[in-house]
């Protein structure tokens, strides 16, 4: 998680700051201005990129406030995507926001854009007690080159303002829309050459890409993660999808369709799987032919991510791999990609 500190002043109370409070209709927040900051300025001069935004990510959306009245964000979706493509035609020498991702060169994909109205703590106001209210915002995001995954971030950014004021909620908004934008750009073009040219990061994974497209794939089937942190786990879920199919040669079935194919209850039943009997089983329901289950634990200060392949087909363990990171969820990734290239790669998957 990404975390800010800069608060806005929590003003004295008054008849209007209390009737602010009260809950009535929703607060509307329409389209706000926004002035991100991020990329080093023409940086990619060269190059053209395309922006696709996925068809979930709604123009508006209704967030429930505690003791706020509920929040109605208005061109949500125009708003994020106008200044995210202001943000990045800074740094590319073209840039296009595109409905349909065919015959991009380069594609930044957002498939995912949750902001949340978070309580954070209690203001006393006379004989009466406010919320200390923030906006953070979850995102989902890849840049791909042809059928291969450059870059890819999953992240929580936690909005730097508080305030318990229903004024001031459309700058609380902008500002952790801008953020989110700079984090999104600083996470998916850190690596310069592998952007500009297809250096030897994205070649690499080119190349992996390649592979697979010359011989029938072997599929493999992402399990939950098991840990008693279920909003922890819940992210590490998605991490660890993006980090097997961008490092693994083998197609990936997601953690969500594992659970439409399964359903929730027999979804959960299969979590505990961890042996070659009951991994033949789920994977011959699934149809696939490799089975990925692991668990998340903590350690001290350190949270420890385990990885278990198993050969679905053959009943047999394939590969173990294991990261440990210490327990800050900026670090979450770094532990998922350890664990999978330790998993992967002494490992070759026929």
């Amino acid at each position: 998680m990404v975390r800010r500190s800069l608060a806005l002043s929590l003003l004295p109370a008054t008849a209007a700051c209390m009737a602010a409070l009260a809950p009535s209709g929703p607060t509307r927040i329409g389209p706000v201005p926004l002035s991100p900051q991020g990329l080093r300025p023409d940086a990619f001069a060269e190059v053209r990129l395309a922006v696709l935004l996925s068809p979930e990510i709604a123009e508006a959306r209704l967030l429930q406030a505690v003791s706020l009245r509920d929040v109605q964000l208005e061109a949500l979706r125009s708003s994020f995507a106008a200044g995210l493509v202001e943000a990045l035609r800074r740094s590319f020498g073209e840039v296009e926001l595109v409905d349909n991702p065919a015959g991009a060169p380069l594609l930044l994909r957002v498939e995912e854009l949750t902001p949340q109205h978070v309580k954070t703590g209690n203001v006393p106001l006379g004989g009466q007690v406010a919320y200390e209210m923030r906006f953070d915002v979850r995102y989902r995001a890849a840049l791909v080159k042809g059928d291969a995954t450059v870059a890819s971030a999953v992240r929580t950014v936690e909005g730097r303002d508080l305030s318990w004021k229903a004024a001031d909620q459309p700058l609380m908004l902008q500002h952790a829309l801008e953020q989110t934008i700079t984090d999104l750009c600083d996470q998916l073009f850190a690596d310069e050459a592998a952007v500009r040219a297809g250096g030897q990061q994205a070649g690499a994974v080119l190349g992996k890409a390649a592979d697979k497209a010359a011989r029938p794939e072997a599929t493999i089937a992402v399990m939950p993660l098991r840990s008693d942190d279920v909003k922890a786990t819940r992210v590490l879920d998605e991490l660890l999808v993006v980090a097997v199919d961008t490092l693994s040669p083998l197609a990936v079935i997601s953690t969500a369709d594992v659970n439409a194919l399964l359903g929730h209850q027999r979804l959960r039943d299969a979590m505990g799987c961890d042996d070659v009997t009951c991994a033949a089983e789920i994977g011959g329901a699934l149809g696939v032919d490799f089975l990925l289950t692991g668990n998340v634990s903590r350690l001290g200060s350190n949270v420890i991510v385990t990885l278990h392949l198993l050969n679905a087909r053959h009943q047999t363990s394939v590969a173990r791999g294991q990261a440990t990171v210490k327990d800050d969820e900026d670090l979450y990734q770094q532990a998922v990609q350890r664990a999978v290239r330790e998993l992967f790669g002494a490992l070759r998957v026929q």
